[in-house]
Formats: C-alpha cells, sequence, structure tokens
C-alpha cells in the first residue's frame, strides 16, 4: 500500500517535471522561433536597405558612362575633323585644286544656314563649290595612309567617284575656306555639330595683276588653279601671257625689274594636266654631278676618287627652307643688266632685270656673287647668285612645259659674234638667254683645284651645240665680255 502511494506519488512527480521540461522546451522553441523571424526581419531590412543604396549609387554610374560615350563621339569626331584638315593642308599645299579632293556635293547645305552653339554654323568665306572628301585621293595626294574615318562612311565609299551619290554620313570640305563640314551632324550634350567650334578670321582675296603687295606676302592663283607667291613690293604682271604659272608668270618691282615663278611642286598647265617639277640638280650628257641635296663638305668631296671634272654643291640651308614654305623661286628674267656699257675697266655700277638694257659683263663670281646679294634683302624677300638647283629646276620646268630641245639645241639663244641686250632674243616661258648671250656664273663648284666655278648656259660667239643652256663649264675667277650672271630670289 505504501509501497503503491509512493509508486503514485513518483508518477505524479514524474509527470510534473515531464510536464516542466515539456513547457521550458516549449517557451525555449517560441523563444527561438520568435528570435529567428527577428532574424530574419533584421535580414530583409537590411537587403532592401542594401539593394535601395546599390540603386542609389547605380543612377549616377550610369550617367557618367553616357556622359563619356558622349565624350568619346565627340573627340572620335574632332580627331577626324583635325586628321583631314592636316592632311588637305598637304594635298592644298601640293596640288592647289581643291576640287581634285573628291566630286562636287550636290546635296542639301541648308543645315549649314543654322547655329551651333549660338555661332553661325557656315564660315562666311565659303563660296558656292563643297567637295566630298575621297579619302583615296586625299591619301594620295597628301601622301599619307589614313585609314577609315570614326565617321563619314561615305568619304569611303566615294573613292574613286566622279559625281555625289547621295547620303549626308560623309565630311566635305568648302573650295575656298577649306573648312570641313559633317553634314550628317554630330549630337552631344543635346546639340548638333556641323564643324569643329573655332572663329574664322577673313580670307583676303589673293593679288590681283598690277597690285603692288605690302604688309606681307600674298599668294597668287592664276586661271588655271596654279599658285605663286608674290613677295611684298612686287605686282604681277598686268599683261595677260605673263599671268599664267605653266606660260612663266612674271612679276615687277616698282623699278622694274622682272623675275620670273619657278614652281618646285605640282602646277597646272593650259590643258589641266597636273605637272610636278621638284626642286633639284641634274647631270646632262657626260656631266657628273655628286652631293645632290646633301650638307657635305666641298673638302670631303673633293678628296674622293671620282672621275675628272664632277660638280658638287649641297642644297644651300636659306633655298632649303624657302622652297619648303613657298613651293617655288623666282629666276631673273633678264641677264644681269647695267645702265651702261661695261669694258674690262669698268667699276662696279648699280644692277637691274630689265630688257633692252647692257648685260653687266665683265665681273668675276666674287663680285657677281656680292651684287646679286645685294640687290634685295629685307624680311620678305632676298636676293642671290643662281645655284645649281635653281639652274637645273629651271630647265626641268622648261622641259615639263613642251621645250626640251631648247636645253640641248637652241636657235633661240643668241650665238652671234657680238653681244646681244636684254631681251633681243626669244623668251622661252618668258625667261630670256639661258642658252647664249653670255655664260653665266653660279654658285656651284667644280672638282678642278684650279678651276673651281662654275658658269651655266651658253656664250655669243660659241657654237650652240657645244653650249646650250645645259652647259656646265668650269673655269678660274675671270673677267670676260661674254661672261655675266643673273639674280635669284627667294621669299622669307
Amino acid at each position: 500500500m505504501i509501497i503503491k502511494n509512493n509508486y503514485s506519488v513518483f508518477l505524479l512527480q514524474k509527470k510534473s517535471s515531464c510536464n516542466k521540461i515539456k513547457r521550458k522546451n516549449l517557451r525555449k522553441g517560441i523563444y527561438n522561433m520568435q528570435k529567428l523571424k527577428s532574424e530574419k526581419g533584421i535580414t530583409l531590412i537590411a537587403l532592401v536597405i542594401t539593394v535601395v543604396v546599390l540603386s542609389l549609387i547605380s543612377v549616377p554610374v550610369l550617367i557618367n558612362a553616357n556622359k563619356v560615350s558622349g565624350i568619346k563621339r565627340y573627340s572620335l569626331f574632332k580627331s577626324d575633323i583635325d586628321t583631314l584638315r592636316e592632311a588637305i593642308d598637304v594635298a592644298y599645299a601640293n596640288d592647289y585644286n581643291i576640287a581634285s579632293i573628291g566630286p562636287k556635293y550636290t546635296g542639301d547645305l541648308s543645315v549649314l544656314n543654322g547655329t551651333q552653339n549660338g555661332v553661325k554654323i557656315k564660315n562666311d568665306n565659303d563660296n558656292d563649290n563643297y567637295y566630298v572628301i575621297d579619302v583615296t585621293k586625299l591619301n594620295e595626294k597628301a601622301s599619307t595612309t589614313m585609314q577609315e574615318l570614326n565617321f563619314g562612311s561615305e568619304n569611303n565609299a566615294v573613292a574613286g567617284k566622279t559625281t555625289y551619290t547621295g547620303g549626308t554620313d560623309v565630311y566635305i570640305v568648302n573650295e575656298k575656306s577649306k573648312t570641313i563640314y559633317y553634314v550628317q551632324g554630330l549630337t552631344y550634350k543635346g546639340k548638333t555639330y556641323y564643324r569643329l567650334s573655332e572663329n574664322f578670321t577673313e580670307i583676303t582675296e589673293t593679288i590681283k595683276p598690277g597690285e603692288y603687295v605690302t604688309e606681307f606676302n600674298k599668294a597668287f592663283i592664276d586661271k588655271y588653279g596654279s599658285k605663286a607667291m608674290i613677295p611684298v613690293g612686287y605686282a604681277v604682271s598686268t599683261v595677260e601671257s605673263e599671268q599664267i604659272v605653266a606660260d612663266g608668270l612674271v612679276i615687277k618691282d616698282k623699278s622694274g625689274n622682272e623675275f620670273v615663278w619657278i614652281p618646285t611642286t605640282k602646277f597646272v598647265d593650259k590643258n589641266y594636266n597636273t605637272v610636278l617639277c621638284g626642286y633639284k640638280r641634274a647631270a646632262f650628257g657626260n656631266q657628273k654631278v655628286v652631293a645632290d641635296d646633301q650638307e657635305t663638305e666641298s673638302e670631303e668631296i673633293k678628296n674622293k676618287e671620282i672621275d675628272q671634272y664632277y660638280f658638287i654643291e649641297a642644297m644651300p640651308s636659306q633655298e632649303r627652307l624657302s622652297v619648303m614654305e613657298n613651293m617655288g623661286f623666282y629666276i631673273g628674267r633678264y641677264e644681269t643688266a647695267s645702265e651702261t656699257a661695261r669694258t674690262q675697266d669698268s667699276k662696279d655700277t648699280v644692277t637691274a632685270i630689265k630688257k633692252g638694257m647692257n648685260v653687266y659683263n665683265w665681273t668675276n663670281f666674287e663680285t657677281s656673287k656680292r651684287l646679286a646679294e645685294e640687290f634685295v634683302n629685307n624680311e620678305y624677300v632676298s636676293s642671290k647668285i643662281c645655284s645649281s638647283y635653281v639652274w637645273d629646276t629651271t630647265l626641268e620646268f622648261l622641259n615639263l612645259t613642251g621645250n626640251s630641245s631648247y636645253l640641248t639645241d637652241s636657235t633661240q639663244g643668241n650665238y652671234s659674234s657680238y653681244l646681244n641686250k636684254t631681251g633681243a632674243t626669244t623668251a622661252v616661258q618668258n625667261i630670256y638667254d639661258l642658252g647664249g648671250n653670255v655664260g653665266e656664273w653660279t654658285s656651284e663648284i667644280c672638282s678642278d683645284s684650279e678651276k673651281q666655278h662654275t658658269l651655266r648656259g651658253g656664250k655669243f660667239g660659241e657654237n650652240s651645240n657645244l653650249q646650250p643652256a645645259i652647259n656646265r663649264q668650269y673655269s678660274d675667277s675671270i673677267k670676260a665680255e661674254n661672261i655675266g650672271f643673273r639674280i635669284v630670289l627667294f621669299l622669307k
């Protein structure tokens, strides 16, 4: 009994203990569930906050990306035009004819009448002629290797075509101002650009015949599109036949001294053919020339074992810079002259380059060189005696303009027994007496140690077959009735 009761008590106590454990576990489970719920709520809140923060951060990133993209597009646009402009400047300097860049643009140009950033798009200096830029032609004329442009896909498509085929995705250039436009336009920051932002200065029309140049050297464009630079103090001849580069463009100073332009790059003849005349020396027949276009000391060359009677001359630096910048030079239209007839005993007098005057003869090399350099020397132009580069380039110009026979066997120069006054014979491209009348001192040097100086051209009293315009003759610095000199002008 007692035992039963004790067992019942035990059972009751055990049940009570189990209930306590269950209650405890229940409370613990509820607590854990509540804790988990609480922690999950915090995680969700954190996640939401993180998403919001990231979204706020990502918005500026996207904006900046778009901004960079716009800048890049404008940069590529600018790069295109800068590259094209540089190439066109070179091509124009070589050819003087923008029309040869590509076909004429005949599309709608009304966009040029608008504004860009409050400034007129169209350059006020533009004329009515715009040309599509043929990249292939431009590479050829500018000696560049330009690849496809970033914009203007049609500029590559027009290669070799003579007519415009339509479309606005194209770069064009104005004939007069050389301003480059992108017809389709590039939108950047809500604005459309058709050209680079730049200030245009007024383009002065080229100098007109008879108009003396003042202030700075100016360009003259003949009716065939060929260009010549006119120095300050000079004017293009008013005679129509003397206004064409291919025919020998003539300029005069206010004293009446006359010079003829010799191009050292491309020019256009009467048939609109483009002709290239470089600046270089040349050997004719059995003549030998060395040190062509080299800065080589004369003594170094003299010591070389080369056949007897060879001629040397490094290109004078003054000439090099001038012809590179101005693409030509001026040679005296006539042999250098004096007011009075000269004799062996004549003193130095004022020189002139005019028709119908006495030839400045009876002069040695040193005096001729000095007088040539004293003729004119200012900030715009200087004068010299002819170099071998001047003489040979002039002969090449005559050859390219259809006067090859004059170089080697001429009946036009004076080979009679008496001396002519200047301009008495027949001119070749408006230049007189490169062959005949008097032999002319040049700055070229002969390898003969006793006769170092060089005379060019023929002389009166000599056979033209033996001493034509191409003739080189070595001599010591002597005075003679049939020896003179010719003055050449280089622009600064």
